[in-house]
């Protein structure tokens, strides 16, 4: 896949094209990580994503690890990093640049987590401390890392061993102070105040949001589950049946020595409440860091279950773990194809698509620094919400152009093309735009060159004949004769609308011009038979 996104935006930053906002919010991932991949693959998308597979790779053998030290046992390790690694929750982290950020949170939460465990294991204050400095490069890389310290917590008090309490403090310590500097540098953070990262203090908003997330776990027969990004109102029933059974499940390991099912619940609560809040903001994705906590915990109560039950059930459990990595095959490729109208229906396929298809083809076109150019069509087709298509029902009538926002306001053209100038979207050549170098573009970000000035107005009136709009048409050829009368095909489309506009002398005036001016043209004996016969 091709970049798609907000992966135009950290281009444009780690290429000093546009100023990187410097704050306490996300330098590492945003800032540091993007400034290193961009100077060693440039704009090889391949690279990035291979990058971003292998920090998911590496975050499922963490699952792993860390299962290890939470269940004491390698097959229901295995089964965790498994159900962490095939879970189709990890589908736009591994299809979207920008979710690096996702990536990398989770990679140094799962890193800081496996080290403090073995360190408080032994009583280490270096690897203590070492531990301490990942949860911090985690905070760096996403500040939903902020509640790290009730996941310490609750392992120290429910792993049932006598670590001292002091083996949390360099984890609390170093949250502390990045709690206390990045409040202290709050106005520094470019997206807060901003309405798409605001939060609802709603108890209600947030506990059907809560409910949303908690459906999303279970509706494994719906591959594109945020296609509407959105809390949904009618979740609480199952999301209430999901929070049952996690509450189930917890009260029947009350009375065992260890508890790992409740240190992977501490891990899903602390790490999905930061998010629950967010209006404007509800993803899939927000659960890839969550859901290690609760695959230590299905993996905690399998092997439980295992331990107690006839063999039998440990083969069942091992065919259903097996179902679940081919439902989430499944979902993946559904996920990759999936359709509404011509587009993807994942916004980041759609994007990234449309990104690449205009992108080869403004290369192909050999733009250069100093250009102007220009995107046109006479017809384009209306399209309005591209993943909820019943909100056109009572949408207001106006135009929205999916390749219009894939390219972002024009930033993708100054960073792919920096020194041409982009001038934007149009159903009509303004007369300001008549020396850019025009493109009529399609649907599906494919882009064709029709020239400068008299030339464009010609090819773009040629386009709306095809789309039967005379009227349209006519005022094109007219402005392609008027800036230079040496094209054939201006005048030859004004016979066609000045007769279906029903101006017949007009159309038999241009048929004489066109026949004296341009007699050895292909079109001439059919002009000459139908107006002349």
């Amino acid at each position: 896949m091709f970049f798609a996104q907000d992966d135009v935006t950290f281009l444009a930053r780690a290429r000093g094209l546009a100023p990187t906002p410097w704050s306490l919010a996300r330098p590492f991932s945003e800032g540091w990580v993007w400034r290193g991949l961009n100077a060693a693959f440039g704009f090889e998308p391949l690279a990035y994503h291979a990058f971003g597979f292998g920090l998911h790779l590496a975050n499922a053998a963490l699952v792993y690890a860390v299962g290890l030290r939470l269940l004491r046992s390698r097959p229901a390790a295995a089964a965790a990093a498994v159900l962490f690694g095939a879970s189709s929750i990890a589908f736009t982290p591994t299809h979207w640049t920008s979710c690096i950020v996702e990536l990398l949170v989770t990679t140094l939460s799962l890193a800081a987590f496996r080290l403090w465990l073995d360190a408080r294991a032994r009583n280490a204050a270096g690897p203590l401390w070492l531990a301490a400095l990942l949860g911090l490069l985690a905070l760096l890389s996403k500040e939903s890392a902020i509640l790290f310290p009730l996941v310490l917590l609750a392992a120290h008090v429910r792993l049932g061993s006598r670590a001292p309490v002091r083996t949390l403090a360099p984890q609390v310590i170093a949250t502390a102070a990045y709690a206390v500097a990045l409040l202290a540098t709050l106005r520094l953070v470019h997206y807060v105040g901003s309405e798409t990262y605001s939060m609802s203090r709603s108890p209600a908003f947030i506990a059907l949001n809560l409910a949303t997330y908690l459906r999303w776990l279970v509706a494994l027969t719906v591959p594109v589950r945020d296609a509407v990004a959105a809390m949904s109102p009618d979740a609480w029933r199952s999301g209430l049946a999901v929070a049952l059974a996690i509450a189930f499940a917890l009260w029947s390991q009350r009375r065992e020595p260890r508890h790992p099912e409740e240190i992977g619940a501490a891990w899903f609560v602390a790490f999905l409440a930061p998010v629950v809040a967010l209006r404007h903001h509800t993803y899939l994705y927000y659960l890839y860091l969550p859901w290690p906590g609760l695959c230590w915990m299905l993996a905690a109560i399998g092997q439980r279950l295992a331990r107690r039950s006839p063999p039998a059930l440990a083969w069942a459990m091992a065919a259903a773990l097996v179902a679940f990595v081919g439902v989430e095959y499944r979902n993946v490729r559904a996920r990759e194809h999936a359709m509404v109208g011509p587009f993807a229906q994942d916004k980041t396929i759609r994007e990234a698509m449309l990104l690449e298809n205009a992108i080869q083809d403004l290369r192909a076109a050999g733009v250069r620094p100093g250009d102007r150019i220009a995107f046109v069509n006479p017809a384009p087709r209306r399209h309005f919400a591209v993943a909820d298509t019943s909100a056109a029902k009572a949408a207001p009538v106006h135009s929205y152009v999916p390749l219009e926002g894939a390219l972002r306001g024009g930033e993708a053209i100054r960073v792919f093309f920096p020194g041409v100038e982009y001038l934007g979207f149009e159903s009509r050549l303004p007369r300001e735009w008549e020396d850019a170098q025009v493109f009529l573009f399609h649907d599906d970000g494919t882009l064709r060159a029709v020239g400068r000035g008299s030339q464009a107005l010609a090819e773009l009136g040629r386009f709306a004949l095809r789309t039967r709009q005379w009227k349209e048409a006519d005022e094109m050829f007219l402005r392609s004769r008027a800036l230079g009368d040496t094209l054939a095909d201006a005048t030859y489309g004004l016979i066609i609308t000045s007769d279906f506009l029903g101006r017949p002398q007009d159309s038999k005036r241009h048929a004489a011009d066109f026949l004296r001016r341009w007699p050895n043209d292909p079109r001439a004996r059919d002009v000459a038979s139908a107006m002349f016969p």
